[in-house]
């Protein structure tokens, strides 16, 4: 599947997720822990790769991921290969194969589902080398599609729907992974 995701930057959390539940988006609770990690033979940050599992804390379930480099040149549009695995041992085999952990990054808050639209209104947290950043509420709007002659109608509904969502601000254009290690190495 193509993931086609953009996320803003939250101005009130509490108001938009009122909005969101005034709007009918069925919502529920999320809790995750991602780890991620570095590749032993290749550079995935180079590359625009990455390899993480994913801890969902109140379904509690266990995904391995893998993202791809960005598709048509944007940072909206990647790849995404998603396994359920059954066993956090997953993460000592990583690590027996080479794979380093890199960072966590931690998302507590909402999951909002309306049509075709796969809305997180998150608080984000990460750590990396023993230094935990915070670094607030966004919202992450997402839709799959199977083709990649379909993102951009995707991407057009994204940003339409974003100009219609109050208590946002500004889009961030960077990775999770980059805003943590930019905030951790300051």
């Amino acid at each position: 599947m193509l993931e086609v995701e953009l996320k803003v930057k939250v101005i009130d959390h509490e108001k938009l997720l009122s909005f969101l539940k005034n709007e009918s988006f069925e919502i529920k609770e999320i809790d995750i822990e991602d780890i991620y990690f570095e590749h032993p033979c290749r550079d995935l940050v180079k590359n625009e790769e990455e390899i993480r599992v994913r801890l969902d804390k109140i379904n509690n379930v266990i995904y391995l991921t893998y993202k791809s480099p960005l598709k048509k040149g944007n940072r909206m549009f990647r790849e995404e290969l998603e396994i359920k695995v059954d066993n956090l041992e997953l993460v000592d085999l990583l690590k027996k194969l080479g794979f380093q952990e890199k960072l966590r990054k931690i998302k507590k808050g909402w999951c909002a589902r309306k049509k075709e639209f796969k809305l997180d209104l998150v608080k984000v947290k990460g750590i990396l080398n023993d230094v935990t950043v915070d670094l607030g509420y966004f919202l992450e709007i997402e839709i799959l599609v199977s083709e990649t002659s379909s993102a951009d109608r995707a991407r057009d509904k994204i940003l339409d729907l974003v100009s219609k969502i109050p208590y946002v601000g500004s889009i961030e254009s960077k990775f999770y992974t980059e805003l943590i290690f930019e905030k951790a190495n300051r």
